[in-house]
């Protein structure tokens, strides 16, 4: 093809081609707002599901944990053959006077062996009942929630302070003085 004919083309490509031109720049336009609705529509749907993913996170992590405090409440309690509802009430109580289930989980089963030394005859746990006026035979009969329910009442019947706290703790070992938050005076 010769050069001027080539030339006369793209001259009348160019002059009919302005309507064209306007359709692409339109469709161009129309494409990058439509580019920006699918951005901001895909950004919402990652935080719609981040938010959903961290729910169901927070909602395993409520079973787990909720999972754990059974199984503690379960196993504590056939240590101390007592009921999972006597042994949480107590736990409530103990959250209520400032201590944490540990501590009173720990006191019961110090308490538990003392009323079985004081039973085979040990001088410091006997002698320590006795302060408190109650019987080691009765006590034996009873689960270790009765046997804690007497002895904290005993332990608030106590008006000497010091004897009340040494009794605390021929009883329930090193956790006594937290334990006294909960006996009323």
């Amino acid at each position: 093809m010769p050069l001027i004919k080539n030339a006369t083309l793209l001259t009348e490509f160019k002059a009919n081609s302005k309507p064209l031109m306007r359709a692409f720049d339109a469709i161009e336009k129309r494409s990058t707002k439509i580019g920006k609705v699918f951005k901001k529509l895909g950004k919402g749907i990652a935080i719609a599901g981040g938010v959903a993913a961290a729910g169901f996170a927070a909602v395993v992590a409520i079973v787990n944990n909720t999972a754990n405090e059974i199984d503690r409440l379960g196993k504590v309690s056939r240590k101390l053959s007592i009921l999972p509802k006597e042994l949480q009430f107590i736990q409530f109580r103990a959250e209520l006077a400032g201590l944490g289930t540990e501590t009173v989980n720990k006191a019961l089963q110090t308490m538990v062996k003392r009323v079985g030394d004081a039973k085979d005859g040990l001088k410091t746990a006997s002698r320590a009942f006795e302060k408190l006026g109650l019987s080691v035979t009765a006590l034996n009969k009873l689960n270790a929630a009765q046997q804690f329910e007497l002895i904290t009442k005993a332990l608030g019947r106590t008006e000497n302070a010091t004897t009340r706290l040494q009794v605390a703790q021929d009883l329930f070992g090193p956790r006594a003085s937290e334990i006294l938050n909960l006996v009323k005076d």
